[in-house]
């Protein structure tokens, strides 16, 4: 069995890997050495020009990539004598070729552009698995992060390579779960709740497929790159058994500037540190964190949130200038966290009486649903 951290190989197909005035190219070298620097010997990172990539996916080296960084933006220009071929004048149309290819059809690929704004970092859709900006590479971490998610696509990768063939439906789920579960690294207070979804979902992904652009090509969900796709666009991104610290900070009856500066309140233990966990929005286990909270003094009680945020501020002598307050009303504790209907990139706490649920929103098992607000 090979190591799951060995050296991870990395394609970065980016025209400017060539360009003939040797701005660019010396600005890509610079930006990939850095990257190299920040992983250290672990990161095998690969430039390949788009008029190359052909050869690449025909001709693969001893084994395949763990991972594809794909340029949004691909130039017509022509490499020495070669002519671009049509499919590399837009990463978008150059993924459908690795799509189309056997070996690389199963790879995961990241869109990379510089025009990419921060809202619109992460999943894109069934071709591409995460969206970010070259701001994200040239970060002081961006090689590290490179390094983990291709570690992370590899240990899915070995659970789908293990799980035994010649066995029904049911003994697949249920090794596929347990390995999941594994990866996620569950703590006991939440395996419960947690092991439920998996199991939803990897019993929905099993029976279904994902079709991609053209109607002639599909991948098996159970493949590693669906689930990956699941965990990061719903259980690390919608607050269920995960919640970010304004939810939790919610439930202390503070806002988040005094949340994270209650020194005795240590939630560390709370923290998920499961596979994609750079790019998590959701930080907090739900049930571990209000186990934590509750186990601090018998006074703080939870038949019900708004009951268990006045405690718990009491508890921690809150001042009254740092309390929760709802956005829209401009009272005591708030009991959910919503979107502005205004402008949803923005959430805040409201109360239920305050806000309404989302519809026309497809429903997610176990995980709390979308509210909004309108002030």
């Amino acid at each position: 069995m090979n190591d799951l951290n060995n050296k991870v190989t990395v394609w970065w197909i980016d025209d400017d890997h060539a360009d003939e005035s040797g701005t660019r190219e010396s600005e890509r070298n610079a930006m990939g050495n850095a990257l190299v620097s920040q992983a250290g010997k672990d990161l095998d990172l690969i430039p390949i020009h788009p008029v190359d990539f052909e050869d690449y996916a025909l001709n693969l080296p001893d084994k395949r990539p763990d991972l594809l960084l794909i340029d949004f933006r691909l130039g017509y220009k022509e490499k020495g004598d070669r002519k671009t071929p049509y499919f590399a004048r837009d990463g978008v149309r150059l993924r459908g070729t690795t799509l189309g290819d056997n070996i690389l059809k199963d790879v995961p690929a990241y869109l990379v552009s510089g025009v990419i704004q921060e809202s619109q970092n992460g999943t894109s859709d069934d071709q591409f698995d995460w969206v970010l900006s070259y701001q994200q590479l040239t970060d002081e971490l961006g090689g590290k992060f490179l390094l983990d998610d291709a570690r992370d696509y590899r240990r899915l990768q070995d659970i789908h390579d293990k799980t035994p063939k010649n066995i029904d439906t049911k003994e697949i789920q249920k090794h596929l779960v347990e390995g999941i579960l594994d990866l996620l690294q569950v703590p006991p207070d939440s395996i419960e709740s947690v092991e439920n979804i998996v199991r939803h979902t990897v019993a929905n992904l099993l029976q279904s497929e994902s079709k991609h652009d053209s109607n002639e090509l599909q991948l098996s969900p159970s493949r590693p790159r669906a689930i990956a796709r699941w965990i990061r666009a719903a259980m690390l991104n919608f607050r269920g058994p995960l919640i970010d610290e304004r939810s939790a900070a919610n439930m202390l009856g503070a806002n988040l500037i005094y949340f994270n500066k209650i020194k005795e309140f240590d939630i560390e233990s709370a923290r998920y540190r499961g596979i994609f966990n750079r790019t998590a929005s959701m930080t907090l286990w739900k049930q571990t964190f209000l186990k934590i909270l509750l186990s601090k003094d018998e006074s703080i009680i939870f038949p019900s949130l708004k009951i268990l945020a006045k405690s718990a501020s009491d508890h921690f002598s809150i001042p009254e200038n740092e309390l929760a307050v709802c956005r829209v009303c401009g009272e005591f504790w708030p009991e959910a966290i919503a979107f502005d209907e205004d402008d949803p990139a923005v959430d805040a706490a409201v109360h239920w009486r305050c806000s309404k649920e989302v519809t026309n929103v497809d429903s997610l098992f176990g995980f709390e649903i979308l509210r909004s607000f309108r002030k």
